[in-house]
């Protein structure tokens, strides 16, 4: 016997490359070689939350043959029936052999169902290669979003579209991408992204785009180094940007043709390594810039970063808090974006202890999405199935509360994925509280409260009450409003804005970060908050 990355090999097993067969073509791959290596190198897209480091369960796979042997990582997320079926985590599954694989089933849905998701105006059938359109773009951890506007008739939306942002192969948060960036995989992030933004706006000629999104996106898009985003004191190369034609910004060469020549290109400025464009563009969209004397708003962006704002007439302070993909839906076993099929909304009768649901578009169901997530542990615990602790009574605990379950599938929600919810959870609350303390406030001084985040379109507020996310104060539905992806909002709102510059400069002037590891409170306040 003899190892080879940790895995024993007979001696007999010495053929160098093997042969691979996934949805119907064969692909060489040199033994030893890890699957997920293959499916990056491919650009077979699959959800690696954990950037490949066995934590999460997300990328499993079947093996229909040559099943390497499971790992400690597969015996955590897959139950003995799964493993003896040929399920492997891509991740950790190391090739020895030639073999056939297949996805799971719920992981190919999503992607079908977030293949690019495009709304258009039936009623506006102009041609988009004509050239008289602007492109809003927000890039998000998780998504992109992009809008294509008319400016000649008043900036009406004509075309909205959605992708998967694929650079998820490298991990679900910013670190993840970071840390991909600087062990030589920066070029490699640059592609998958421009990439996506290409395929958001095939066929659409464009005389200018406008782009926000938060510091280590932008860094990623242009092609900057991420070096002093991964270490203290945390210094991008840049905050703001000249303007500069689309070609440039997507890493087009002289040598090369391209469409985009002609199209100027702005990006929305930052604030630093970690709150950026993506929440100055929410304040511009929210009018952070006019806040009437004696007022205060706070804004709340529920994504991978929790950047969050509260303002007054005079100063604005910010802060980030690493609430993870679970907003998202990454980091839950059955979680997924908010697309067709995903359940968004949950009730639980208190006496049957049975869950009643409603998917996005009314499909069958696929996963849990982010507004889900919330609702569930909200419900569990109205229902007394989960403690303040967050541990499920004994009835539920091996198995996890079953939302779902035919013949092919069960979509369950375990005790793991409760304690991912209240990590994310205790983030936005310390965060919340420890900014408003910081500002000089409380909660009750709050006038207006935005809760932004694309996921947040399918939230109700009032199913989450139990939750303990939110002040009580905020509770209120008076002050507190879902607003969607304010990030693309601001970029449309920028199209055609003489004094767009102005408002820009004025919001990122008065606004001071505060690093929540550095104060006196965030570190109990975070404590407290994980309780339900």
């Amino acid at each position: 016997m003899y190892k080879l990355n940790g895995v024993k090999l007979p001696i007999a097993a010495m053929k160098e490359h093997m042969k691979l067969l996934y949805n119907g073509k064969t692909y060489n791959i040199s033994r030893g070689t890890l699957l997920s290596e293959l499916f990056k190198r491919e650009n077979l897209d699959i959800p690696m939350v954990c950037a490949g480091m066995g934590r999460c369960g997300k990328c499993k796979v079947r093996f229909v043959s040559g099943a390497p042997r499971a790992t400690s990582a597969d015996n955590s997320f897959l139950s003995e029936d799964e493993i003896k079926s040929g399920w492997r985590l891509a991740c950790r599954a190391v090739i020895t052999e030639d073999a056939e694989i297949e996805t799971d089933l719920s992981t190919a849905k999503e992607d079908k169902a977030f293949n690019i998701k495009e709304e258009s105006r039936e009623d506006k059938c102009e041609d988009l290669s004509s050239g008289n359109f602007v492109a809003a773009i927000d890039i998000g951890t998780t998504t992109i979003a992009a809008a294509i506007i008319s400016p000649k008739d008043g900036n009406d939306i004509i075309k909205k579209a959605v992708t998967m942002n694929h650079q998820r192969s490298y991990g679900a948060d910013v670190i993840s991408r970071i840390k991909a960036a600087n062990e030589g995989n920066a070029d490699e992030l640059r592609r998958l992204v421009t990439d996506d933004l290409k395929g958001l706006l095939k066929n659409v000629a464009l005389k200018e785009v406008v782009i926000a999104g938060n510091t280590t996106m932008l860094h990623l898009l242009v092609g900057d180094s991420c070096e002093g985003l991964g270490i203290s004191p945390y210094k991008p190369v840049r905050l703001s940007y000249p303007e500069m034609s689309f070609s440039e910004v997507l890493g087009v060469t002289f040598e090369e043709k391209d469409i985009y020549d002609e199209t100027e290109c702005r990006l929305m400025p930052g604030i630093s390594a970690f709150v950026g464009a993506d929440i100055v563009s929410g304040m511009y969209a929210l009018d952070f810039y006019k806040i009437p004397e004696g007022k205060t708003y706070m804004l709340i962006d529920l994504g991978t970063n929790g950047e969050m704002a509260v303002a007054d007439s005079e100063k604005i302070t910010v802060c980030s808090t690493a609430a993870g993909p679970v907003f998202e839906g990454g980091g839950i076993s059955c979680g997924m974006a908010g697309v067709s099929g995903a359940i968004e909304h949950i009730k639980i009768d208190k006496e049957k202890k049975t869950a009643d649901y409603r998917t996005i578009e009314n499909t069958e169901p696929i996963g849990i999405c982010g507004s889900g997530v919330l609702e569930l542990v909200s419900e569990l615990r109205r229902c007394d199935i989960v403690d303040e602790t967050g541990l499920l009574v004994d009835e539920y605990f091996e198995e996890g509360f079953i939302l779902y379950k035919d013949e092919k599938k069960t979509i369950s929600f375990s005790q793991n994925d409760i304690r991912a919810l209240q990590l994310a959870k205790a983030a936005i609350r310390s965060g919340i509280d420890t900014l408003l303390s910081e500002h000089g406030i409380t909660s009750a001084d709050v006038d207006k409260v935005y809760i932004a985040g694309g996921f947040s379109e399918h939230l109700d507020i009032d199913m989450i009450k139990t939750l303990k996310m939110l002040p009580e104060e905020f509770l209120n539905k008076n002050i507190t409003e879902c607003v969607g992806n304010t990030s693309l909002k601001g970029c449309i709102m920028a199209i055609g804005d003489c004094d767009y510059q102005k408002k820009i400069t004025d919001i990122a002037a008065r606004s001071s970060e505060i690093s929540l590891a550095g104060t006196d409170t965030f570190g109990e306040s975070f404590i407290s908050a994980m309780n339900l």
